[in-house]
């Protein structure tokens, strides 16, 4: 008996996930699985949306990430945090798993640094943005190898750290491709 009310329950979720969200049923079978509690529906949906992907795209650490973004006083809807920073605009953002800096100095060149949660935690505190990016990041070659790393010259412009290209601004969240 418990076991045909779990059953009844589940197609109940997978019924209402198809219609919610124009899944197959095979999509909306896994898609219960992976969120059998109706009430995550809406946020893995706005998750979804601000990272540009079908709901099926959706991972748990995606739900995490941009949940992080949104707690650092993001826009809900949007993967980024805009920093206030008297070296320009500053962006962190989150994609494909990964957290970033995106600075757009106020000379117009950009850099993009990967970071980690604990980078983001420290560059969101009060008035420590310039501190830690002088710290950590400026001139740092470490940088300027690391996948998603790109706009820094460097301080010898005879070799230069790695330019953005224009595969690397379209991996950016769509509304800061504006910026660059």
């Amino acid at each position: 008996m418990l076991a045909d009310l779990i059953k009844d329950i589940r197609e109940d979720l997978i019924l209402k996930a198809m219609e919610q969200f124009q899944l197959t049923r095979n999509d909306a079978e896994e898609f219960v699985d992976n969120y059998p509690n109706e009430a995550d529906w809406p946020q893995v949906a706005d998750v979804a949306e601000a990272l540009g992907v079908d709901i099926m795209d959706v991972q748990d650490i995606d739900v995490e990430g941009i949940q992080s973004i949104w707690d650092m006083g993001g826009s809900k809807g949007k993967s980024y945090t805009e920093i206030k920073t008297s070296m320009g605009k500053a962006f962190i953002y989150y994609s494909l798993g990964s957290y970033y800096l995106l600075l757009i100095f106020n000379n117009g060149n950009p850099a993009n640094y990967p970071i980690t949660r604990s980078d983001m935690d420290e560059l969101y505190s009060p008035g420590s943005l310039g501190n830690t990016y002088n710290e950590k990041f400026r001139d740092n070659d470490k940088y300027s190898d690391i996948p998603g790393a790109w706009g820094c010259i460097g301080p010898d412009p005879d070799k230069p750290k790695r330019l953005a290209t224009p595969e690397d601004k379209a991996k950016l969240p769509k509304d800061l491709q504006d910026y660059i």
